[in-house]
């Protein structure tokens, strides 16, 4: 069996992605984009590890180049830890969601992290030292806790860490109702809540629905020094910082000559047949659709009628399995059956990507950014565990060439 990956490591790809992202974004007046997310996926049954770029936390910084690309490239006299942001084809971007999120007890989202603080610096801390260095503005708190204590209320990791030992000058942001989550159950005691994120180091709030409660809740704190005027000064600061840095006040309205950047496709048509046919059937499989906070798997199957698909077509005729997922997902029974598998990842709206390696436009090149598991028995289990055995290891992928046929399996 053949077993081709399609997400290619190509750090000066993704800073153009970047790039490209930003122009879309400011184009309808936005300046803000709540990217990269830089967490390190540990373990697969994580709903969010479609989020993550690896398991392994040198790639993940590797792919935090999308930075420059939404940002600009960061000057070589700018001081440590200070935002940066130029022109007007740029966005803030926004490193997240900090710390340790990928790494909680079996993959349970917005749960506990349990590490000790060498292995939180040597696996979730690596890509938020290249976002800083890379100029990042913001940097979004995890609804998850590290040994116990929720994110939003860690002051160690917040002001001292960040803030003091990094030296980051932009702003933190709260996840969205992150606050809320500070108790269980969630919105238990808010004015503790406000007090707890806020004395921790978290500058801005996603408070959508009660903002009016929380202006209050705040406002008293601080007239009755429960929160000192100086940790408002310091948010204060930080967010004009950013804002000043974008030239929000100069240029605070959409720039209609971006417009022209919106939904660009040079082919935005898919042929599909491009020889006189072929002997092989493709199989298309995958998740069921899902979205943060709803995806945790314990069993990370592939949807239903894939595998009954799988073991007919491909016990009958030789077959091309298209992999459709955010993560790893349970194959290893069908393998045999199997005459190549594409890991197609989550590739949206644009199939093209998928089409263009598997008519052979282009080679196949990608490498995978994770460990395929043999079982969920195996879980957690990732590059480096000294029961590393998995059906494909980190780094796997093979890589070809583009060819002339129409069809690169025929």
């Amino acid at each position: 069996m053949d077993t081709f990956i399609l997400l290619v490591r190509d750090p000066e790809l993704v800073k153009r992605i970047g790039a490209a992202t930003a122009l879309e974004v400011r184009a309808t007046g936005i300046h803000y984009v709540y990217a990269p997310c830089v967490a390190v996926c540990r373990d697969p049954r994580w709903g969010r590890c479609y989020e993550s770029y690896s398991e392994d936390p040198k790639l993940v910084q590797d792919m935090t180049e999308i930075i420059p690309g939404l940002q600009g490239d960061v000057p070589d006299n700018l001081p440590k830890g200070v935002p940066f942001i130029t022109g007007k084809e740029k966005v803030i971007g926004c490193a997240k969601h900090y710390v340790g999120d990928g790494g909680t007890i079996d993959g349970i989202d917005e749960h506990n992290t349990v590490i000790d603080r060498d292995e939180l610096m040597k696996i979730h801390m690596p890509g938020y030292f290249s976002s800083i260095s890379k100029g990042v503005a913001t940097i979004m708190v995890s609804y998850s806790s590290w040994n116990g204590v929720k994110m939003h209320a860690h002051h160690d990791l917040i002001t001292g860490f960040l803030k003091n030992t990094l030296h980051f000058k932009g702003f933190v942001i709260s996840d969205f109702e992150g606050l809320d989550r500070i108790t269980s159950p969630p919105h238990a005691n808010i004015t503790y809540s406000i007090e707890a994120g806020v004395s921790a180091g978290i500058d801005m709030f996603m408070v959508p629905k009660l903002y009016t409660e929380f202006i209050d809740d705040l406002t008293m704190l601080v007239k009755k020094e429960y929160i000192p005027i100086s940790r408002i000064d310091d948010a204060v600061r930080r967010i004009l910082l950013v804002k000043f840095m974008m030239g929000i006040f100069e240029n605070p309205f959409a720039d209609y000559s971006l417009v022209r950047y919106l939904g660009i496709q040079e082919n935005p048509d898919i042929e599909f047949v491009k020889s006189n046919g072929f002997s092989y059937a493709i199989v298309v499989v995958g998740e069921h659709p899902y979205a943060e906070m709803h995806g945790d798997s314990m069993n990370l199957t592939i949807a239903d009628s894939g595998p009954e698909t799988i073991t007919n077509v491909c016990g009958a005729i030789e077959c091309v399995v298209i992999i459709i997922s955010g993560r790893p997902v349970v194959i290893e029974p069908y393998v045999g059956l199997i005459d190549a598998l594409v890991a197609g990842w989550l590739p949206g709206s644009e199939g093209q990507g998928v089409a263009d390696v598997l008519f052979g436009d282009y080679g196949f090149t990608g490498k995978l950014p994770r460990t395929w598991f043999k079982t969920v028995d195996q879980l957690p289990m990732n590059v480096g565990d000294p029961h590393y055995d998995p059906l494909f290891p980190f780094g796997f992928g093979l890589s070809t060439k583009p060819t002339t046929k129409g069809f690169y399996f025929s």
